[in-house]
C-alpha cells in the first residue's frame, strides 16, 4: 500500500513537475519577445533622436536663412524708398520750375 502511494505521488509530481516545466519554457519565450521588443524599441527611438536632431539642424539653417534674406530685403526697400524720396524731390523741383 505504502509502494502504491509513493508511486501515486511520484506520478502526481512528475505531472507537476511536466506543468511547471512548460509553464517554464512559455515564460523564458515571454521574456525573450519582451527584450526583442525592447531592442526594437530602442533603435526606433535612436532613430527618432537622430531624426529630430537633424530636423533641428534644418529648421536652424533655415532660420538663419530666412534672416539674412529679410535682412537684404528690409535694406533694398529702405535704399528703393530713399530713391523714391529724391525722385518725389525731383518732381517737386520740377513742378517748382515749370511755374
Amino acid at each position: 500500500m505504502q509502494l502504491e502511494d509513493a508511486q501515486s505521488s511520484r506520478s502526481e509530481l512528475e505531472g507537476l513537475n511536466e506543468g511547471l516545466k512548460r509553464k517554464n519554457y512559455d515564460l523564458e519565450r515571454q521574456v525573450d519577445e519582451w527584450k526583442r521588443f525592447e531592442h526594437e524599441g530602442d533603435a526606433e527611438l535612436d532613430a527618432l533622436r537622430k531624426r529630430t536632431s537633424e530636423l533641428e539642424a534644418k529648421t536652424e539653417e533655415l532660420q538663419d536663412r530666412l534672416s539674412r534674406e529679410k535682412e537684404v530685403l528690409t535694406k533694398s526697400i529702405e535704399k528703393e524708398q530713399k530713391h523714391v524720396e529724391k525722385l518725389k524731390e525731383t518732381a517737386s523741383m520740377w513742378k517748382v520750375f515749370s511755374l
